[in-house]
């Protein structure tokens, strides 16, 4: 965790170097077309190593990548925003399709890249009228963006839930936070330099908004309470479908192994040794799910079987009497491993 957040720590400080270096280039002047192509075209790039240089953390590998062509549009120019959501959005396609970078969410990272550059424009335009956005703004687009990225990630594998939850809920919260902080910092960082550092902390209360620019602003702050409301929801709901799905298998499974008993008990004629021996190995290899297993235990909570016969139930993690009462689902450690029993 810790290394994580000093490797997503410094690849954020390289984004907001890279705004600084561009806004000192492109600061004298009004922007000519060189120089917004020159601007998206950096800004790609930026998006492109991002997607290259990611950090990997718990068998995920996250980034930054959507800060590029978000800061390329909201700090410089529409235009040079939409260059570098091409590039990098382009790029990240073609290399999880050919290259086997993250083809898992190559899709979702995709869209997700483009849609980013596509939006800081249309915010620079409609929204901010070509002026500098405060940390305030700026950190919450990047916060929804990251937002809608993992949104995409469940439309894209709907097929596929369970893995697109493991994704998000791996890489949603450092994605979404530090993507929110860089495009704050960058902000902060091109208010001090132009001499205005409190009016990009305080814009809100010092800058004297007409009745437009406060509808578009509680629109705004409707549009990212409906995302998080929405993404909560969601994420609730396939999370009791899982559970649902879990205790349904946990149950399918139990019934099975009551219906061998009985068939064995009917079969076996004082312990048959060879009946014995089938009914051990069936109940050993049986899985419950993709790595579950079936465990019989005697009226004192030991375990009859080939495999860990004779051991006591809590010795495995096993609360006593666990089956106390009949379809009681309860949570474990069994053998060093967090399990829904």
């Amino acid at each position: 965790m810790l290394m994580m957040i000093i490797k997503m720590s410094s690849i954020v400080a390289v984004m907001v170097v890279i705004t600084v270096l561009l806004w000192y280039w492109s600061r004298n002047g009004r922007l000519t077309a060189f120089k917004k192509l020159a601007i998206g075209a950096v800004f790609g790039l930026a998006a492109v190593a991002s997607t290259h240089f990611g950090v990997k953390y718990e068998d995920m590998v996250i980034n930054v990548r959507d800060i590029a062509p978000l800061s390329a549009g909201l700090f410089f120019d529409p235009v040079s925003g939409i260059i570098a959501g091409l590039i990098g959005g382009i790029e990240r396609y073609i290399a999880g399709t050919y290259f086997g970078v993250g083809p898992y969410t190559r899709i979702a990272c995709s869209v997700s890249t483009c849609l980013a550059g596509f939006l800081a424009a249309a915010f620079n335009v409609k929204l901010f009228k070509g002026r500098k956005p405060s940390a305030f703004y700026t950190f919450f687009i990047g916060a929804v963006m990251e937002v809608f990225h993992m949104y995409v990630v469940f439309i894209t594998h709907r097929a596929d839930m369970k893995m697109a939850f493991y994704v998000v809920d791996t890489c949603a919260i450092p994605m979404i936070i530090f993507t929110g902080i860089g495009m704050a910092a960058s902000s902060l960082a091109l208010f001090a330099l132009s001499g205005q550092l409190k009016a990009g902390i305080n814009s809100l209360k010092e800058e004297k908004r007409s009745i437009s620019t406060s509808f578009q602003t509680w629109l705004f702050i409707c549009i990212v309470g409906m995302f998080v409301l929405t993404f909560a929801f969601s994420y609730k709901i396939q999370t009791q479908t899982a559970i649902q799905n879990a205790r349904n298998t946990l149950t399918i499974n139990s019934d099975d192994a009551k219906i061998y008993i009985r068939a064995f008990e009917r079969r076996s004629k004082d312990g048959d040794a060879k009946e014995l021996s089938e009914f051990n190995s069936f109940i050993a290899n049986r899985h419950v799910g993709e790595s579950g297993s079936i465990y019989i235990l005697d009226k004192n909570d030991v375990i009859v079987m080939v495999n860990n016969a004779g051991v006591a139930a809590s010795d495995i993690g096993l609360p006593v009497n666990p089956s106390s009462t009949p379809l009681t689902y309860f949570n474990a450690n069994v053998f060093g491993e967090d399990c829904y029993c």
